[in-house]
């Protein structure tokens, strides 16, 4: 709830001062939120708009490359500068070393001791790393340490 109303904020300050680009993008952040929640009956939790950013953030950095590989480098362009406002409202990421440190911890926790704990592992991180880090990157790092520990 408190992203939603900084955005709020953020809407009337970029309104006043007339960025277009920054209205844009902050109104669109603003729908994909209020969308998140139609389709639930309570407000959403920071969590979850956390989680609301960090899928509009891949879709930029889809669009991104989807563009930048069509020699379309306008609309490139536009969506970088949606994706820094976007941005703007995430946490700061983690660094590799704090993948791997959240990650060997829930491990420990957990006991896992083969890739069929890997979904109990991304479960028990997930709260950690949304909005921090790459899903993907999180999965490959899980993949790593829990085959180091089957091959042990």
């Amino acid at each position: 709830m408190a992203i939603k109303l900084k955005l709020e904020e953020e809407l009337k300050k970029a309104m006043k001062a007339r960025e277009a680009g920054r209205v844009s993008a902050v109104r669109e952040i603003l729908g994909a939120i209020k969308y998140a929640e139609l389709n639930k009956p309570a407000p959403l939790t920071d969590q979850e708009e956390l989680e609301v950013l960090s899928k509009l953030k891949n879709r930029h950095l889809e669009s991104i490359e989807a563009f930048t590989s069509g020699n379309r480098a306008e609309l490139a362009d536009k969506e970088r500068a949606e994706l820094k406002v976007i941005e703007e409202f995430l946490p700061a990421l983690l660094t590799a070393e704090e993948v791997t440190a959240l990650i060997r911890e829930a491990i420990t926790e957990l006991g896992a001791k083969s890739m069929k704990d890997m979904g109990k592992v991304m479960a028990k991180i997930k709260d950690k790393y949304v909005g921090r880090a790459d899903g993907k990157a999180v999965s490959e790092e899980v993949k790593r340490q829990l085959s180091e520990l089957a091959a042990s």
